[in-house]
């Protein structure tokens, strides 16, 4: 947290944490700030035990000189333990105009990985071409088949495509190819 004074203002401020969850502490590197100055938050969730991964946490963080108080919210986000990784079956596609064809995306959990991850598409598959999702999300592990329709008026194209799967802050991609014939 940094404070940055304005109007003159010189005096001490003291720093403190709401919304922290039961079973998490909160520290900062110092309490107090003084005119201008920062200060780290640190939270220990090594007790935190959420019902799901990932889970977040709105915090209001204040800075008070008794007189005056200021606060920010922040989010406390609480990833899985572990990671996990993605891999695609096939990685090249083949689909004629007027048809479906289908990817199958593999989540693989290491170091006891739990969370729920979410699925996402990017790169276009071009004009008159859809990819959908089914399920659209996994917890722990699975797969999840992503379906490639071609309408009869799509282009002829070859497209690199980008699947990606997110955890709180924990992201990984695979890529595949997708041709319409």
């Amino acid at each position: 947290m940094q404070v940055v004074p304005s109007g003159g203002f010189g005096g001490t401020v003291n720093l403190s944490v709401n919304g922290v969850p039961s079973g998490a502490t909160a520290s900062f590197s110092t309490t107090s700030i003084t005119g201008r100055g920062s200060s780290t938050l640190t939270i220990n969730t090594t007790g935190l035990s959420p019902a799901s991964f990932p889970s977040t946490y709105p915090l209001t963080v204040s800075a008070s000189d008794g007189t005056l108080t200021r606060t920010d919210t922040v989010n406390l986000i609480v990833n899985s333990p572990g990671d996990f990784s993605l891999s695609a079956s096939p990685t090249t596609l083949a689909v004629l105009k007027g048809t479906s064809g289908q990817f199958t995306i593999a989540l693989v959990p290491s170091n006891g990985f739990v969370g729920t991850v979410n699925f996402t598409l990017t790169g276009s598959p071009g004009p008159n071409v859809t990819a959908t999702f089914n399920p659209t999300s996994l917890t722990r592990s699975g797969s999840t088949t992503v379906t490639v329709q071609a309408a009869s008026t799509a282009a002829s194209s070859t497209s690199n495509l980008t699947i990606t799967g997110t955890s709180g802050t924990v992201a990984h991609s695979t890529l595949v190819t997708l041709t319409v014939q």
